[in-house]
């Protein structure tokens, strides 16, 4: 199956943009749709918590795959039916940092997570694309 994402540009250094996007507690500063992020163990591979809402849900995460600086993984469930990880990325281009999310299915996704995360694609990349502009503009004015 196909990944489906999206990427901004910024001015910021890639530390820097790795410092605020692996603090969660600014989650809820640039993410439309996060109100807090309740986790506990750090910003490690393994490590879980509870991604709260703006709309009131509550979907329970999991990071993997964490690169320092570079990269990292979150695998959890926030559309009914399906199981899917966003691969968030850290890289030089040309001057900039590029800040890009991917999603993908889950490795233990059943056929029918599959088929549901396939239909629901487009709504994702609409949501992520304005999140990243706002995660981009707040790289922009944060110290």
């Amino acid at each position: 199956m196909a990944e489906y994402g999206t990427s901004v540009a910024s001015k910021a250094a890639p530390d820097k943009v790795w410092r605020i996007w692996s603090d969660m507690s600014t989650w809820g500063d640039w993410n439309p749709n996060v109100s807090t992020m309740d986790w506990s163990g750090g910003f490690v591979s393994g490590s879980w918590g509870i991604m709260n809402t703006r709309a009131g849900q509550h979907h329970k995460m999991q990071l993997l795959d964490v690169q320092s600086g570079r990269s990292f993984a979150l695998e959890t469930s926030v559309v009914p039916l399906t199981r899917f990880r966003f691969n968030c990325r850290i890289e030089s281009a040309g001057g900039k940092t590029k800040v890009s999310v991917q999603w993908i299915p889950a490795d233990s996704a059943t056929e029918m997570e599959r088929k549901t995360f396939d239909e629901g694609r487009d709504g994702m990349k609409q949501g992520w694309g304005g999140t990243m502009d706002q995660f981009a503009a707040y790289l922009g004015q944060a110290k």
